[in-house]
């Protein structure tokens, strides 16, 4: 987020406007009233005479309080990010440091406007949340690095890739999420995809940023439906089979009885009956036929005798 815009001169005048929305750590580095909003540090005078003046206003900009500090120690012009731009008409977004007045880490993007030089300082300090946010899956993760090996911000799940206790500006060290040459890589025994982004802003900053998560992630979804689908499977085998075995004893007991009534006839015995009828078409048609037909060899039978 952005912590102040300032100005620096050839001269040694220094201008800043920092905003402390809130974060109660800004107005105490800068020794704020707790209900001030912005704070105006302004630097000017050479020698005996040079100031550092304080103003805090609240949010509509009304003045708070103001004190003064005699000789200050900072100069704009003895800055890295004055001296990078100074005489240069291009944009630059310098490394990641301490702020003087604020000693958390930051960013500087700063610019020359002829008579000094305008900059912006944001800081580090949101930038864990928004990676948190912005993470591909939940247990993915994405880190930020200056020069390749300097952390500028990791979210969560990142941090688990990196050494215990390393801080932001410190080195990471040869952790495989940095140093791997694939697209993949393992951990645990589980598979983790991983990209990695090489950029540069000028010949000044190197940034890299490197998102990361286990392949599972993706797949477990169809992993789910391949087993959902394989319960499905088994229920319909369990509530099917006895179904099945129904509908097969619906089909074998007439045609059972139909087989050993035709062994009585071939003995020429006529004397056996069965139950004819069946919910099942073309096996009705059959047991009637039969019965026909055997009704028939009886009668011709008799007749002959």
């Amino acid at each position: 987020s952005v912590y102040g815009a300032y100005a620096g001169w050839s001269n040694g005048d220094f201008l800043e406007l920092i905003t402390t929305a809130g974060d109660g750590r800004v107005a105490e580095a800068n020794r704020a009233p707790r209900e001030c909003r912005y704070i105006v540090r302004a630097i000017s005078g050479q020698g005996a005479n040079r100031a550092q003046r304080w103003s805090y206003l609240d949010a509509s900009g009304n003045p708070l309080s103001r004190r003064t500090e005699p000789l200050p120690p900072y100069d704009p012009r003895n800055r890295d990010w004055y001296h990078l731009v100074s005489g240069d008409e291009r944009t630059h977004l310098g490394k990641a440091y301490v702020f003087n007045s604020l000693k958390e880490p930051g960013i500087t993007a700063s610019r020359s406007f002829g008579a000094g030089v305008f900059g912006i300082d944001m800081t580090l300090a949101d930038l864990k949340g928004f990676l948190n946010e912005a993470s591909p899956s939940k247990r993915g993760g994405i880190l930020l690095l200056e020069d390749g090996h300097r952390l500028l911000a990791a979210s969560d799940r990142a941090s688990d890739w990196l050494p215990a206790g390393v801080q932001a500006l410190g080195d990471v060290g040869p952790s495989p999420a940095i140093t791997a040459n694939a697209d993949w890589m393992d951990k645990g025994g589980q598979v983790w995809l991983r990209q990695r982004n090489d950029w540069e802003w000028g010949a000044d900053t190197r940034m890299t940023l490197i998102v990361m998560a286990p392949l599972a992630d993706f797949t477990g979804f169809f992993d789910s439906i391949r087993l959902t689908l394989g319960l499905l499977a088994l229920a319909v085998l369990l509530v099917g089979a006895p179904i099945a075995l129904w509908i097969s004893r619906q089909l074998s007991r007439p045609l059972s009885t139909i087989s050993r009534d035709a062994e009585r006839v071939s003995a020429m015995d006529f004397s056996g009956h069965f139950a004819r009828g069946s919910w099942i078409v073309e096996i009705d048609h059959l047991s009637a036929g039969y019965s026909r037909m055997k009704d028939a060899i009886a009668a011709n039978r008799t007749l002959i005798e």
